[in-house]
């Protein structure tokens, strides 16, 4: 049995809140700032200040309008993996009946948390860049992490707010390379002083941004961390597999996922630790997450609190979703199905289901990254055989009864997206495989007045807030809104 590793050390945890001042309420509306202004900045003298200031990028992830509940809520409600409940209190009611405005207030938390965390990742590498007071070496992991953060956070933004990298039709200048219009790209410090409004960058140019964000950090930071809480080597390679994934550079994302895999560092978990691991702090599987604790959580702002049914219970399962795993699938537990079928993917640890740590990347992404990848890249005997070894793998891991795979050629290939689906539920990904996979969104199980979407379609990027478009007019709004 593969060992859980149970011991949670917070050597990492313990975040320093930076404090950022908003605009007063005295002001116009239309005299709002846009979010790229930056909190003032610290005298950045020592490397605990560079590592306080580091935190402060970490909490931003943690926040409840980014990891802690929102972007994976928001997006898993926009799919057809979720739906509102009976009970429902009109929460993310607008992403579940495709009837985003850009004044909606998840997306422009979403927004200004994103570029809060980005400006604070450049504050942090212009200082650890020009202190010469202490060596390279040890600042070289503050920089690595500090890029590390900042390509994730342009990556969910620009997947977000832009249509999909590979796009050829539905938007101005799409020609399959990200030519089209992305979201504003901001590399340099900024202060309260400085008031800047860029113009939004093509998706091209945000998605090699992230690749040399991503490729800068892992030539700083160790090979793999003493917990999964900040950025390793590991954690960056395993994060740009997905990044070509998403851009359909299969080559890529497939050298990455085999190096991954050989490199023996994460293993699966057994199935029958599969539920109990749910409520332990990390496992042999999780190469990166975001940590909660009894004294640092999201409380009823929670992702299981929306979840669950002793909480808001708002967010259910579709049936679609539900009917896709087989009674003997150990997956299937985490849902408990009556009026509403509720998740319980977030359970908490000692039952409190604010106190998880939420996953950004498994293992178990990087062995479908590249069962898909492989198929892609070849439709040869050995391409296939490599896809049903990983598919066996994984689906027996989840089902000991399960058979092995026969299939072979687009039936394979659609059982690895459907097994994609099935692991990685309420974990943020079906709309963005949807989108990347240029698919329609299809619900069967469906009570909203839109049920089918089209790709393409202008729904498949939300809006740029209303506050961003107000205060910098240089930003032009995504097209239907």
């Amino acid at each position: 049995m593969i060992k859980l590793l149970i011991k949670m050390k917070y050597k990492y945890l313990c975040f320093i809140i930076i404090l950022i001042s908003f605009v007063g309420c005295g002001k116009k509306f239309l005299d709002r700032e846009p979010s790229y202004f930056s909190n003032k900045k610290d005298a950045y003298n020592s490397i605990q200040a560079l590592q306080s200031a580091l935190n402060g990028c970490y909490d931003g992830l943690q926040d409840y309008r980014y990891y802690g509940r929102n972007f994976y809520l928001f997006t898993e409600t926009y799919s057809d993996n979720a739906k509102l409940s009976s009970t429902n209190l009109n929460n993310f009611s607008s992403f579940y009946s495709y009837s985003l405005t850009s004044s909606n207030a998840e997306l422009e938390g979403f927004w200004k948390l994103g570029y809060k965390i980005i400006s604070r990742s450049n504050n942090v590498i212009a200082a650890a860049s020009n202190l010469k007071t202490v060596s390279y070496f040890e600042r070289k992991q503050i920089l690595g992490e500090a890029y590390a953060i900042r390509a994730l956070v342009y990556f969910d933004l620009v997947r977000v707010f832009a249509q999909p990298y590979a796009i050829t039709i539905g938007v101005d200048s799409a020609n399959g390379k990200g030519g089209h219009v992305g979201i504003p790209l901001i590399t340099e410090p900024t202060s309260e002083d400085s008031i800047i409004t860029p113009a939004r960058s093509s998706v091209n140019l945000v998605y090699n941004q992230v690749i040399s964000d991503f490729n800068r950090a892992d030539t700083m930071l160790q090979l793999k961390s003493i917990e999964p809480y900040t950025f390793c080597s590991y954690a960056v390679k395993a994060l740009l597999s997905r990044v070509y994934m998403s851009m359909g550079v299969y080559s890529e994302a497939l050298g990455l996922s085999y190096n991954l895999i050989k490199s023996n560092q994460y293993h699966l978990i057994e199935n029958e630790d599969y539920i109990h691991s749910l409520t332990l702090p990390y496992t042999d599987e999780t190469i990166f997450c975001i940590p909660m604790t009894s004294n640092d959580n999201n409380g009823t702002n929670s992702i299981g609190y929306m979840l669950s049914k002793s909480g808001y219970g708002d967010i259910v399962s579709t049936q679609d979703l539900y009917s896709l795993y087989s009674a003997n699938d150990i997956r299937k537990q985490l849902f408990k199905k009556g009026k509403d079928i509720f998740i319980y993917k977030y359970p908490g640890r000692t039952d409190a289901p604010s106190i998880d740590n939420i996953p950004i990347i498994r293992i178990s992404e990087i062995y479908l990254n590249y069962a898909e990848a492989v198929l892609r890249y070849s439709n040869s005997k050995t391409a296939q055989d490599l896809a049903r070894g990983i598919l066996d793998t994984l689906m027996q891991r989840a089902d000991k009864t399960a058979p092995n795979v026969k299939l072979q050629g687009n039936d394979l290939l659609n059982l690895v997206l459907e097994e994609r689906r099935k692991e990685f539920a309420f974990e943020g990904q079906r709309f963005f495989d949807l989108k990347r996979l240029q698919s329609s969104i299809i619900r069967t199980d469906c009570n909203s007045s839109i049920c089918t979407v089209n790709f393409p379609s202008y729904l498949f990027a939300m809006p740029i807030p209303i506050s961003e478009t107000n205060s910098n007019k240089k930003i032009k709004q995504n097209i239907g809104y």
